[in-house]
């Protein structure tokens, strides 16, 4: 047993009998249908006191150790064998607010008592939280998470058939706070959307039966939480004979029982330990002077409403105050004159009278001098989060600028914190609360708060002190989040070290190592503990500053990162975020500077954060169809909330949710949505060029300068939304960098990322994950116009992305750098780093990371098949086309009907990676296998390459049509069909006809004397342009060579040199030579206008390279002298090349536009601030 204080809990349960009885018989009646007993009443009324004094008698040890054993009469331990009972559920923790971590509690055998099993959920469970923890695509997250629910209730059934199952729910008011409230209100969202929300998932279960054999303990203010007992009521009466409804009023103490109260009281000091006698004594004496004065019984239960934590703390100012406040003074009948009620009504003069008194409580409490025990107490008032005992340590002896990274701990003091800790934990307005931490009872910081901040003076000094220790508490946050990631990079390089990459033929066999139970555990705590420590950081964050923090580190903390989205800790964040917005007490002691926009139209700083939680919480809901990969209810939905912004009637609400940040935001997202699902991208990426065109607008100007006067709206420097402003124009140029790429419009999506970098690169604290999504995006459209230092730009991205021990955005960069190394022509190293992202993708089981890694290994396969270093494998090249044909097949299935089937733009790449595979493979079959076989293989190539084809019409990417055609026309040559050949080619030239009218480019190298602008003009057109006269120049020489050799065999009789001779002078002959010449002409040209020294251009000369070998001296002189012709006729030598050794080019492409003077007063304005 602890020791005894004078606000100590009675040992003992004060009245509540007939409540105790309805609990006892909701777990002992017969029947195995659900029991709900609601415990409902205002704070303060001791709903947690019910369900402590529930696992007392149930025997559970914390409880017991607490208030001692139950009595004998109360001794409910035989229940043992027929009830399972669980651990104290409290919705405080906000990480219990997501349906999974929720689960995970119920489903972890330490939760219970009787350490039940949950071991088909267990394994499930641990699937899922490894992809959560590594940072698995959404989509995937969802499935498994999905999974383990269906485990969870398989599980549960079968516990629920031997046993009843008790579930003891605390502070379930804490589930009726809903952001979406607007949404809601609006019908653009209904229940079953939030179903991955705790309170919506409870209330389905319940309503669908599935709690079977169980007695739910559920406790809360029924007016703070009067939405989610409505909706649980509901739910009750939907179950109909699966659900019985066990409602629990709770009432203030009577004068009765409030005499029991004391006399209880009494009775545990009556025990206290030797060394407390002499407290004892004083206690007691009171206490019996109170036992035998029913005129001051009766005064205190006026006083304190029959509320028993008041109660316990008006009780402490008579035991321990140094002064009675003037109410206690009174009689019964003289305060009653004063405050005019006899208790059943709260009268202005009774409030003054309570205030009065709490006053000297609060004295008392926490401003008790310089003990320890005040100290403790004025930390935990202040810390409403609660605080574990080495936070206190470092909140009560650090020096003022001690950095918690320097700090180090003393383990005699440790004990000695520790001791006072036990001494306090069973006071009646002490809590425990997850993780380790002690806090208050709810109604204690509000009588804090109301008490404080009543005397301006007061309010001020505690303004400064909770200034201070958030500082302390945030930067001890800060320093345990660093730490951790820290710890967890140290895991993730150690992980990715273990990766060994199979030989091509075997190369779907690389995996990541499989971890012990052991380390998987310590990996999951860590994620645990870091989770903890974010949200810590964010609680106290905008605790100091609500204004500049919510639109700063909140917005950077939700902002949306596609490789690494995880919903349950966004929805975290935006709890947490909401539940400090909402906290009345809390925002008595923070300074908001109010803006004279706000003061004009009468509203509070608060109104207006709390209408932008709202928004923020409009976007969340449009991003999470997004990345489940609904994009059609994304696209539905943003446009849903614009039609219902506009009809708003209140114009301060209108022109907020109008406004252009607000707007934007969610605009932005929704163009995504439409860029990934392949709808009108070109539609699209205009309108985000008007978002950012506008935004950009309010960067530049200062908050009393019009920007859009039609719309009321100033600039934005000096603004505390100034940080969120740059990172939304950050986040809207990375979607228009993906939007102009997935256009094939490389140079555009370039400038944008690099934008986007630059916006970034203002924003401090900087963004590491978004900072190596935009590298890896800019890397991947950088090797697209043929820019080798995308490999740089890229490995830059992964080395951030280790950095931050995400392993699927580690799997995407792998995979990009696969990507870059089979454009730059090195299948090797393509291999290895795509097979690597595999890996990783099958670990953290993601069906996209796996498909995109598929292609990229596909890619790799097939080149290292058809190039001479397969010669030097001990895998015949058939062999390593059967395992590309294999990998393809598989990426194919993912993206044509698996988990990533609504990105058509990925079913085309697979379509044309196939179609190129089998092209490939019908040049290596014709010369070593049966026609049937390189038949078969030419249809299929055909039928995929045809596919995409159309697929890429339908979308309008012409960059993808072209790139089919082309690779059809290649392989009707190496069947032996040039005429099918040519025919795909002239598709593919009146496509490049069509873009160049449509775009008002030219592309074509003519002898008009008007050359191409190869920086204004889509490189895919070159890149494309080069491989289609590459083919029209091998179609030549093929014929010529031929044609050639049939003409000399006729004269086989003459001198060599007459052969050679008419050759020359046959017409037809000459005019395949001519056409291989112009062809390579410009084959060359178009090369080195994609990119000078690139692939495309080692490519051609290699064809032509075989070709020339073959020429006799006649034909070859033949040949320079119209390759001579032709590079004069079309002016080679003048076309404007790109300089890529230009450093101005350089920095553009990698940094972004700092020579613009208007960019670098932006980049550095938020010094202004």
């Amino acid at each position: 047993m602890q020791p005894l204080m004078a606000t100590d809990r009675t040992r003992q349960l004060v009245g509540r009998k007939t409540e105790m009885e309805r609990i006892w018989k909701s777990l002992i009646d017969s029947g195995t249908h659900c029991r709900v007993v609601m415990i409902e009443g205002p704070g303060g009324l001791g709903k947690t006191r019910i369900l402590e004094e529930v696992l007392r008698r149930l025997g559970q040890p914390e409880f017991c150790e607490m208030y001692g054993p139950p009595l004998p009469e109360d001794d409910w331990t035989s229940l043992k064998k027929r009830l399972a009972y669980c651990d104290l559920v409290d919705f405080t923790n906000i990480k219990l607010h997501t349906r999974e971590h929720f689960i995970q509690k119920l489903g972890d055998p330490l939760s219970w008592a009787n350490r039940i099993f949950f071991n088909d959920y267990i394994v499930k469970k641990d699937r899922y939280r490894r992809m959560t923890d590594f940072g698995a695509a959404y989509s995937a997250v969802r499935t498994a998470a999905q999974e383990a629910e269906e485990a969870f209730w398989s599980d549960y059934e079968k516990v629920a058939t031997k046993q009843r199952l008790m579930i003891p729910l605390d502070t379930a008011e804490q589930l009726a706070i809903v952001s979406s409230e607007w949404l809601l209100e609006r019908e653009l969202l209904n229940t079953t959307d939030l179903v991955f929300a705790t309170q919506q998932w409870l209330i389905e279960q319940i309503a669908g039966g599935k709690f079977t054999n169980t007695t739910l303990l559920i406790a809360g203010r029924g007016e703070e939480g009067k939405r989610f007992f409505d909706d649980l009521r509901q739910a009750i009466a939907k179950a109909g004979p699966l659900c019985e409804e066990i409602p629990i009023n709770l009432e203030p103490f009577s004068e009765a029982e409030t005499a029991e109260y004391f006399q209880k009281l009494s009775n545990d000091w009556a025990v206290a330990a030797r060394d407390e006698q002499a407290i004892a004594e004083d206690t007691r004496a009171t206490l019996d002077s109170l036992l035998s004065d029913k005129d001051q019984q009766k005064l205190i239960w006026l006083y304190t409403g029959g509320q028993p934590v008041r109660l316990s703390m008006y009780t402490d100012v008579l035991i321990e105050g140094r002064s009675l406040p003037e109410p206690l003074q009174m009689s019964y009948d003289e305060a009653f004159e004063r405050v005019k009620t006899d208790g059943s009504k709260e009268t202005p003069e009774l409030l003054q009278a309570r205030r009065e008194i709490e006053e000297e409580v609060i004295n008392l409490l926490f401003q008790g001098g310089g003990s320890l025990q005040a100290q403790i107490l004025q930390v935990l008032v202040r810390a409403p989060r609660g605080v574990t005992i080495n936070q206190l340590h470092f909140a009560l002896d650090s020096t003022p600028k001690q950095d918690a990274a320097d700090w180090v701990e003393n383990s005699e003091r440790l004990e000695v914190i520790q001791e006072e800790i036990n001494n306090i934990k069973t006071l009646a307005i002490v809590r425990s609360k997850t993780g380790g931490k002690i806090g208050l009872q709810d109604e204690v910081y509000r009588i804090d708060a109301e008490i404080i901040s009543a005397n301006e003076s007061s309010r001020k000094h505690e303004v400064l002190a909770r200034q201070k220790l958030y500082q302390r508490l945030q930067n001890w946050a800060e320093n345990q989040i660093q730490r951790l990631r820290d710890k967890r990079h140290q895991f993730v390089v150690d992980d990715l070290s273990k990766i060994r990459v199979e030989i091509p033929a075997k190369i779907l066999n690389t995996q990541m190592p499989r971890l012990s139970l052991l380390d998987e555990q310590e990996r999951e705590n860590l994620a645990t503990l870091l989770l903890e420590a974010e949200l810590e950081n964010l609680h106290y964050l905008l605790l100091l500053d609500p204004d500049r923090n919510f639109n700063g580190v909140y917005f950077r903390m939700t902002g949306i990162r596609m490789a690494s989205y995880n919903e349950p800790r966004q929805t975290m964040f935006q709890a947490e975020m909401w539940r400090v917005m909402h906290d009345q007490a809390a925002f008595k002691f923070i300074s908001l500077q109010a803006r004279q926009a706000a003061l004009e139209r009468g509203e509070t700083q608060e109104q207006v954060l709390r209408r932008a939680a709202q928004q923020d919480d409009a976007v969340q809901w449009i991003v999470r169809p997004y990345m489940r990969k609904q994009y059609k209810k994304a696209i539905q939905l943003a446009d849903d909330i614009e039609a219902k912004a506009h009809q708003l009637k209140n114009k301060h609400e209108y022109d907020s949710w109008n406004h252009t940040l607000a707007r934007s935001d969610r605009g932005c997202w929704r163009e995504m949505a439409r860029i990934y699902s392949g709808e009108n991208i070109e539609q699209a990426v205009s309108a985000l060029e008007k978002i950012v065109k506008e935004l950009v607008a309010l960067s530049r100007a200062d908050i009393n300068t019009p920007v859009f006067p039609e719309r009321n709206e100033n600039g934005f420097i000096g603004h505390p939304a100034y940080e969120r402003l740059l990172f939304l124009i950050a986040s809207t140029y990375i979607n228009l960098g993906f939007g102009y790429v997935s256009l094939g419009d490389f140079r555009s999506g370039i400038r944008n990322y690099a934008a986007s970098l630059r916006y970034l690169r203002s924003i401090t604290p900087s963004d590491i994950a978004l900072k190596a999504t935009v590298r890896n995006n800019l890397s991947r459209a950088l090797v697209e116009i043929g820019r080798k230092r995308s490999v740089r730009v890229c490995e830059d991205a992964l080395d951030l992305r280790i950095l931050e021990g995400q392993l699927l955005p580690i799997a995407y960069s792998y995979n990009t750098l696969g990507l870059i190394w089979n454009d730059l022509k090195q299948p090797e190293e393509a291999l290895d780093t795509s097979a690597r992202a595999l890996a990783i993708a099958n670990y953290v089981s993601d069906g996209r990371a796996a498909g995109l890694s598929l292609l990229q290994i596909g890619e790799a396969l097939r080149r290292i098949a058809t190039g001479t270093v397969s010669a030097l494998r001990e895998e015949s090249p058939e062999a390593i086309y059967l395992e590309a044909e294999r990998v393809l097949q598989q990426a194919h299935e993912i993206f044509y009907e698996g988990p990533a089937s609504g990105e058509r733009v990925r079913l085309i790449e697979a379509k044309l990676e196939l179609g190129s595979l089998y092209r490939d493979w019908v040049a290596y079959s014709r010369e070593k296998m049966t026609p049937e076989i390189w038949r078969r293989r030419h249809n299929n190539a055909l039928m995929y390459l045809n596919d995409a084809a159309r697929l890429a019409n339908e979308l309008k990417l012409p960059h993808l049509e072209l790139d089919a055609l082309v690779n059809a026309a290649w392989t009707n040559y190496y069947a032996g069909l040039e005429e099918k050949a040519e025919s795909e080619l002239t598709k593919g030239e009146q496509l490049v006809r069509g873009v160049e009218r449509k775009l008002k480019v030219k592309a074509r190298v003519t002898k008009s004397g008007k050359y191409p602008d190869s920086a204004k003009t889509p490189a895919y057109l070159f890149k494309q342009l080069s491989k289609m006269h590459n083919l029209y120049g091998q179609i030549a020489f093929m014929r010529f060579r031929k044609n050639a050799e049939l003409l000399t065999a006729e004269y086989i009789s003459l001198p060599q040199q007459e052969r050679w001779e008419r050759v020359r002078k046959n017409d037809e002959l000459q005019t395949h030579l001519k056409r291989a010449a112009e062809s390579y002409t410009l084959s060359l040209a178009y090369a080195q206008l994609f990119a000078p020294g690139s692939s495309a251009l080692t490519a051609a000369y290699d064809d032509l390279y075989s070709f020339l070998k073959k020429l006799n001296a006649v034909e070859m002189v033949d040949f320079y002298r119209y390759e001579r012709d032709f590079r004069k006729s079309y002016r080679v030598a003048k076309l404007k090349l790109e300089n890529f050794g230009d450093l101005e080019e350089f920095l553009l492409d990698c940094f972004g536009d700092y020579y613009d003077p208007v960019a670098v007063d932006t980049a550095v304005s938020k010094e202004s601030l």
